[in-house]
């Protein structure tokens, strides 16, 4: 099932190194600080230069969303973020943020080394481009509208009927999620979603890693 996300549901929390606040999208397990997550995932508008918070023992993935570009330092080596292009880094690392054309916001997921493991992808989605994602079994994974509006039908009734030739799961109507913009949905495995509308989604998917893979 779908559990749908709004971003003006989301509770706002000060930075770990108290340099600003950032909204919380998700988390695992529920209501996890930023000190006892599994994985989490949060907006941050970035404002002005400074450091990243240090967490130790965990994988960083960000992507700036909206704004020009981010130039961020890590251990020493300058990389310059552009829109919609995912950054991978540890979270064990010597970070700093510098604008480099005004302000910026941007997605941050992170994920506990020894416990989780998270893979991002960006899809563009327009009137004559849908994208279907397959989220295994061993999966969860997380749909963020970072752009325009998206609808998210989740086929996997029809997908089982037609596995199995079931005349009655077949006849089953799926019921259409929609999201505005920075609005997200999360969704276990086994799961067949088909996304569409105009705009930009990010799919991040979830594994654990102490689960053996399954279908």
């Amino acid at each position: 099932m779908i559990n749908v996300l709004r971003h003006g549901d989301r509770r706002c929390i000060p930075w770990k190194n108290g340099g600003g606040t950032t909204a919380e999208v998700a988390s695992a397990p529920a209501d996890a600080t930023l000190t006892d997550f599994t994985w989490r995932i949060s907006i941050a508008d970035v404002r002005h230069d400074g450091p990243f918070s240090e967490f130790t023992g965990a994988d960083r993935i960000i992507v700036v969303i909206d704004g020009t570009a981010l130039a961020l330092s890590v251990d020493g080596i300058e990389h310059i973020l552009k829109p919609m292009r995912p950054f991978a880094f540890s979270g064990d690392s010597v970070t700093t943020a510098h604008l480099v054309e005004g302000p910026t916001r941007d997605l941050n997921i992170m994920t506990r080394r020894t416990s989780a493991t998270a893979a991002l992808m960006v899809h563009v989605v327009d009137p004559r481009t849908n994208v279907d994602v397959t989220v295994n079994g061993d999966e969860e994974i997380v749909v963020l509208a970072a752009s325009g509006f998206l609808t998210i039908t989740d086929l996997d009734v029809q997908h089982d009927a037609l596995r199995t030739n079931h005349p009655r799961l077949s006849a089953a109507e799926p019921v259409p999620t929609f999201l505005a913009s920075l609005d997200a949905a999360r969704r276990n495995g086994p799961a067949f979603l088909r996304l569409s509308g105009n705009g930009v989604a990010l799919v991040i998917r979830f594994r654990d890693n102490m689960s053996p893979p399954r279908r």
